[in-house]
């Protein structure tokens, strides 16, 4: 096979462009100004199939129109993290850090220690834009509940009409249900979790950000009602009711 490969380089390219970003200084996303800019731009295509792969890489220093703060921008592309549906492939970094907004954990004191750790490995992930593995994360730690309540499944009839024990996450799911730890209606949202993470782990379907956030603060109200609030409650006085 004979290959073709183009690679140029552009200076300040995107300077004076006003981009939006996040500012740490402004805790916020602010308007900045591109003060210089380095571009990259390669390809290397097959000549005989008329096949090939592109990239564009640009390197950015830039200002908050706020603040005046300086900082670094990094705006990447590669054709084949195009997955040819509505997601957009680009990459962009930001540094230093941005971590003004980034995910709290919240306190739950009373957590088993192996559901605590995954859930905080869940936060990290998320905080670090390391969403395939947050997705992943969620589903593990909806294993990690069930685990730590004992349940085991639910028994549900096969086609003889003889009842098994569904083992999968999907019967330790509705298991937390019949033993009375869930509602129906809160079981059905986690069971969105165990698609994510499927999808995310079989699929390697990234997940958008806000999603991922909602899917946290859902799984987050699971945690304190089934773990935190039956402690919370027995500091509460028992008041007799009158006959």
């Amino acid at each position: 096979m004979r290959y073709e490969d183009k690679q140029e380089y552009l200076e300040d390219l995107s300077k004076g462009k006003v981009i939006q970003a996040d500012c740490e200084e402004c805790a916020g996303e602010k308007e900045h100004t591109v003060i210089s800019s380095y571009t990259n731009k390669g390809s290397q295509m097959i000549k005989d199939e008329g096949f090939g792969v592109w990239w564009e890489n640009e390197y950015q220093i830039i200002q908050c129109r706020g603040c005046k703060t300086i900082s670094f921008r990094t705006k990447t592309y590669f054709s084949e993290d195009d997955n040819d549906d509505d997601s957009d492939p680009t990459r962009i970094y930001l540094y230093p850090v941005r971590n003004w907004n980034n995910k709290q954990p919240i306190e739950m004191i009373y957590l088993p220690h192996s559901v605590s750790t995954i859930y905080w490995e869940v936060i990290k992930s998320y905080n670090n834009d390391c969403l395939v593995l947050c997705a992943i994360g969620l589903r593990a730690l909806v294993e990690a509940i069930c685990n730590a309540l004992k349940i085991e499944g639910v028994y549900v009839q096969n086609k003889k009409g003889k009842d098994i024990l569904k083992r999968d996450l999907e019967g330790k799911i509705n298991g937390l249900v019949e033993k009375k730890y869930l509602t129906p209606h809160s079981a059905k949202i986690l069971h969105t979790h165990r698609f994510m993470g499927n999808g995310a782990a079989h699929e390697i379907k990234n997940y958008q950000k806000k999603d991922l956030l909602t899917a946290i603060e859902i799984i987050e109200h699971c945690l304190e009602h089934i773990f935190n609030l039956p402690y919370k409650s027995q500091s509460l006085p028992i008041i007799e009711r009158k006959k």
